[in-house]
């Protein structure tokens, strides 16, 4: 089994276990705005600049994540907390980025961010507020359990599959 069915297989679980999808990147990847699973995201990306931001955010990561080779988080252009995990391999290196989460400070100034947001990128508050609220909050000890819950399953998954190469 190559290594990114694997990635994919943890991540799968991961989603089952926590509602919280990821994505890959891999090196040496065209870095496209990977096909987000929220609705925010995507409604977000309706508009061209945003879909830029999108973009530049995702390579920033990346490229933090490879360079500091430990799980990082950050926030978005859009405000949504996500975590990078380098998956470093002898042929291939990977960047496993969560799916965004937010933070209940968040969700009580939603109304205000939404419509900076909305002004900002044209797009309509309303759509982007009722996708903003469906978004998964977390405490910072929930969102550490989180990525070390991710840590885990990656790890399983790879060790479990080792032999096989």
């Amino acid at each position: 089994m190559d290594k990114k069915t694997i990635l994919l297989k943890a991540l799968q679980d991961y989603h089952r276990i926590t509602g919280l999808r990821g994505y890959i990147i891999e090196e040496n990847q065209v870095l496209q705005s990977a096909g987000e699973k929220n609705y925010f995201c995507k409604c977000l990306k309706c508009s061209q600049l945003a879909l830029q931001e999108c973009e530049t955010c995702m390579e920033d990561t990346y490229k933090q994540a490879m360079e500091a080779s430990s799980p990082c988080s950050f926030s978005c252009h859009a405000g949504l907390i996500k975590w990078a995990i380098p998956i470093f391999d002898k042929t291939k290196h990977y960047v496993i980025i969560s799916e965004g989460i937010l933070a209940n400070k968040q969700l009580e100034e939603a109304p205000d961010w939404i419509a900076y947001l909305a002004d900002t990128y044209n797009l309509d508050k309303d759509m982007l507020l009722h996708n903003y609220n469906r978004i998964r909050v977390m405490d910072e000890m929930q969102m550490s359990a989180s990525i070390q819950l991710l840590q885990n399953l990656l790890y399983y998954h790879l060790q479990m599959h080792e032999n096989e190469e």
